[in-house]
């Protein structure tokens, strides 16, 4: 097709004027529909550097108007966009990619010279990312939006040579400036070694196997069979430990871990001289762990899996309740409750009482099976509210409505459909079924 104006080309449908200035530069060289589907492929070259933030909301704005579940958006810049204002663009596409280098690259320093993406990290991390594929990532980035050919090197810090020209201008600006007064010094304060957003501590770390972890994990759900090393942390179950493998020359380790967002299963295979000690004695049921490892195919299992390089046992940081005034919870489901409770009432009227909660009511499902262990777990430590969640019934509403003049006594149909939702416009009949009654 003849490349047409982007912004033009949807000014119709996206009511949002702002974000049709940022993307006005760009030219619409192709773009398809398929309505089976409900995709759309649109291809889009830009004369102008354009943020991937401001790309990422023009694509949520064409899928709203439009009503489609999959918007394939190919993108790409002159080559002389490629300057630093488009770096932290590139990094975002690469952390989205490989979710592993999320948090790497905050302070880094970035350089594009003589053909080389120098990366210079400030919090170090170069070999994880290396391990990872992010220099070859981050060069196949480049080279699909800006057709240039670099290659990309990643190290741990810039270090400047003493006879560099930045040197030498250093030092000249350091003369000009008068010595600072001594800092006073003050005690240091121990830090929390805790990840924001995350309820674990590593304060207490202590390594079972290689060496100690001090990176962030990433949470399981992100992690994909692409993703090569990272590292989670998860409650450890299902522990299988077997170091009699051909009468003790292997040892396998293979447990499974979750973050609640998702599970992994991770798998250590050493030889019998190898015995990792410290792993099998301490690692249990129920323990938190860090897990370094790498995301590989297991070819005995079929499956893929955490191949082990390091484990870290760690504290979890328990939720508490601390208004001053303690709430009662009035409506809560045990695992007595079909499909929706899943914690035992034990569990529950334990967690109440940690809390400092005087009361706590039962209301499961049109049952009351919970209430013998709710009793025994609260003792009298809390009060129990018995009570239950019921459903009311209107037998009073016909179950056959209409005008036909036909008896139920003779030849008739029930019909029914399946939906993919609520919607005419946009959800599907998926199923039709059809009961003939005969007397």
């Amino acid at each position: 097709m003849t490349p047409v104006n982007l912004s033009e080309f949807f000014k119709n449908y996206i009511n949002n004027s702002e974000l049709l200035a940022a993307v006005n530069g760009g030219e619409l060289t192709d773009i398809s529909a398929d309505t089976d589907e409900r995709a759309m492929d649109i291809s889009v070259h830009f004369r102008e550097f354009v943020p991937l933030n401001v790309l990422s909301a023009f694509c949520r704005e064409v899928k709203r108007f439009f009503g489609i579940l999959k918007l394939n958006f190919s993108y790409d810049f002159e080559p002389s966009c490629f300057t630093s204002e488009a770096y932290p663009s590139i990094v975002r596409e690469l952390k989205a990619a490989i979710p592993a280098s999320n948090g790497f690259f905050d302070g880094a320093e970035m350089k594009a010279e003589d053909g080389v993406f120098r990366v210079y990290l400030s919090h170090g991390g170069a070999e994880i990312l290396k391990n990872a594929g992010a220099e070859e990532k981050l060069s196949s980035i480049i080279k699909n939006r800006f057709g240039l050919s670099f290659t990309t090197e990643i190290n741990d810090s810039y270090v400047i040579a003493a006879d560099s020209p930045e040197y030498i201008e250093m030092q000249g600006e350091v003369k000009k400036v008068a010595p600072p007064a001594a800092p006073e010094k003050k005690p240091r304060k121990k830090t929390s070694r805790s990840f924001e957003g995350l309820p674990i501590s590593i304060e207490n770390e202590k390594p079972l196997y290689g060496n100690a972890i001090k990176v962030r994990p990433e949470p399981i759900k992100t992690v994909t069979p692409e993703s090569g090393v990272v590292v989670v942390w998860g409650d450890v179950f299902g522990l299988d430990i077997n170091d009699g493998i051909k009468g003790g020359k292997f040892v396998k380790i293979k447990f499974f871990l979750t973050d609640y967002t998702g599970s992994c299963s991770a798998e250590l295979f050493l030889k019998g001289e190898d015995h990792p000690d410290e792993l099998i004695s301490n690692l249990k049921n129920g323990m938190t762990v860090l897990v370094r490892g790498e995301m590989a195919f297991n070819d005995f299992s079929k499956e893929y899996g955490l191949k082990i390089k390091a484990v870290s046992k760690i504290d979890k940081i328990e939720e508490t309740d601390n208004a001053e005034k303690k709430r009662v919870e009035l409506h809560l489901h045990t695992n007595m409750s079909a499909m929706d409770g899943v914690s035992s009432a034990e569990k529950l009227i334990k967690r109440a009482i940690k809390w400092g909660h005087k009361a706590i009511a039962i209301t499961d499902h049109g049952v009351v099976q919970a209430f013998p262990e709710a009793v025994n777990a609260a003792q009298k430590d809390i009060k129990v509210i018995f009570g239950m969640e019921g459903y009311f019934v209107d037998d009073m509403m016909p179950v056959v409505n209409g005008d036909a003049d036909i008896l139920l006594s003779g030849d008739f149909t029930v019909f029914d459909i399946e939906t993919t939702g609520l919607s005419k416009q946009y959800d599907r009949i998926t199923e039709i079924g059809a009961l003939h009654v005969r007397d």
